[in-house]
């Protein structure tokens, strides 16, 4: 396994050859450094995840016993419930590891704090504190849910099928019922307990990319080849255990990374071919790319 550090959180370049690059069975892992010593001893396991979904679970409860999915600047609770957990709890029983077929989606992923869903878990819980501690911000969603159940209560009375909102009435009167100085209490309680479960790794994380040469076999239905017009594919689930002998490579940025996207459109970064990357730079008034 090659192994190299990144010390310039503004470097965006491909950091392989080119024939890596065209090599559409080279996948690309985005991950933090405090998993590689597992990673690099067991591979990557299907259902075996770094972290007791249970917690995962309990923190996208507080959120919905109140209707509530966080400030939008987080994002923490529907990344959980998408992402994580799964809309109908589909991960719970079995989560399968990602990659991708681009090495700066990869990239970007490695930026998670301890990985995308201790990342997110962190901004939920600091949505749960927030709110368990603003009054303002608590009568502010009281209203919206008092609102919403108002206008489906007028709907139902001046619909011929009275029965129709009823699931929606429910709901918004449970999530009022729910507001109470307990919940509050209790919710900073449990968020807090979870919190300090995994903050020690917001002191030892830093990003950590895998290259890795890989079966098509080993993953869910996708077509690894692809062209210019049709690109890479950002995300390919396993469905297997991927062994770690398919590791080739460990791209480790120990001082971080300070720039999370790359151009979606263009040209990519690439050492050997420099000129339309940096004249796109320049049109965009980001010279800190440059090449």
């Amino acid at each position: 396994m090659k192994t190299a550090s990144i010390s310039n959180p503004n470097d965006v370049c491909y950091p392989f050859s080119k024939e890596w690059y065209d090599d559409p069975y080279i996948l690309y892992h985005g991950t933090s450094h405090v998993y590689s010593e597992s990673i690099e001893k067991n591979g990557w396991n299907v259902n075996e995840q770094p972290y007791e979904i249970d917690d995962f679970q309990n923190i996208c409860k507080l959120f919905e016993d109140i209707g509530w999915d966080g400030t939008p600047k987080n994002s923490g609770h529907s990344v959980l419930r998408s992402f994580t957990v799964g809309g109908n709890d589909d991960y719970v029983d079995v989560k399968p590891a990602s990659f991708s077929q681009n090495y700066w989606t990869a990239r970007n992923y490695s930026r998670n704090i301890g990985g995308e869903s201790i990342h997110y878990l962190f901004l939920a819980i600091e949505d749960i504190l927030n709110i368990s501690e603003n009054k303002q911000l608590q009568n502010e969603h009281r209203d919206f849910i008092t609102t919403e159940l108002n206008e489906l209560l007028e709907l139902q009375k001046n619909s011929k099928n009275a029965e129709s909102p009823s699931y929606g009435i429910n709901r918004y009167q449970i999530f009022l019922d729910n507001f109470s100085l307990d919940f509050f209490d209790n919710a900073k309680i449990t968020a807090t307990k979870i919190l300090k479960k995994y903050e020690i790794l917001k002191e030892t994380h830093f990003p950590v990319v895998y290259a890795l040469k890989v079966n098509p076999e080993w993953f869910e239905n996708h077509e690894f080849e692809f062209d210019d017009q049709v690109g890479k594919n950002i995300e390919i689930r396993a469905q297997m255990n991927i062994p770690t002998s398919s590791i080739i490579a460990r791209m480790d940025f120990p001082k971080g990374i300070e720039h999370m996207t790359v151009y979606e459109n263009g040209p990519q970064p690439v050492l050997w071919d420099k000129t339309q990357w940096n004249e796109t730079c320049v049109e965009r008034k980001t010279l800190n790319f440059k090449i």
